[in-house]
């Protein structure tokens, strides 16, 4: 049963709301109702005004305020320092959705790990002429001095990636990520400070417990 979102405190955020055909709408589906999972989400969520919704998102940001979280680089001067901000309004998936991208996620992981380990080892790729050498000797990032170290106990800590939708609502990988880890201290922060706010600022919805491998998109 669709939720009647013009009865809850969602309501005055959603009046104006209008979807681009241009774009996948994750909110509503073709017939211009809230798919499942947030309907299922505005029944349990959406009772909170939009006054309160203020209120909450002003005490979550003052709090990464006050613990230090920013944008900027530690030698800004206190005055040019941009603030995180935090969303309070999950992106809601399925189970169901999510899984084959979780899975997906890691799979990539493993693949570019283990070309990673080649290109910096044995280099079977390049021999066997699956990559041109001018890829990687020409890359400004191939440090030529591990090339040939030993490896076995150096596997990637940190792998990422950036995924975007089409209006079919087919997903697609733009960047991959296995850089500095700043966005998972981001990620770590904007829980610790949702978990200690106040009780009506936790979604009584089913999510899917932390495991150790983050596949929550950003």
């Amino acid at each position: 049963m669709a939720t009647d979102t013009s009865t809850n405190g969602f309501a005055e955020f959603l009046s104006g709301y209008q979807s681009d055909e241009k774009v996948f709408d994750e909110f509503y589906d073709s017939d211009g109702k809230p798919r499942e999972q947030w309907q299922r989400f505005l029944e349990r969520f959406g009772g909170q005004s939009p006054e309160n919704l203020i209120d909450r998102w002003d005490y979550t940001n003052r709090i990464l305020w006050e613990n230090g979280v920013t944008l900027s680089p530690f030698e800004e001067e206190a005055a040019n320092l941009r603030p995180w901000e935090i969303d309070l309004l999950p992106l809601v998936y399925e189970k169901a959705q999510w899984e084959p991208i979780s899975r997906g996620v890691a799979q990539r992981a493993l693949l570019i790990e283990a070309i990673a380990n080649d290109l910096y080892g044995p280099q079977k790729l390049l021999q066997k002429g699956i990559l041109p050498p001018d890829i990687l000797y020409r890359h400004p990032n191939f440090q030529r001095a591990f090339q040939g170290l030993p490896r076995k106990n150096t596997p990637m800590l940190l792998f990422g990636c950036e995924l975007a939708r089409s209006p079919t609502g087919k997903w697609f990988v733009m960047a991959d990520r296995t850089s500095a880890p700043a966005g998972i201290s981001y990620a770590v922060e904007n829980r610790i400070v949702i978990g200690a706010g106040p009780l009506s600022l936790r979604v009584t919805v089913d999510v899917e417990p932390d495991n150790g491998e983050d596949t929550t998109p950003a």
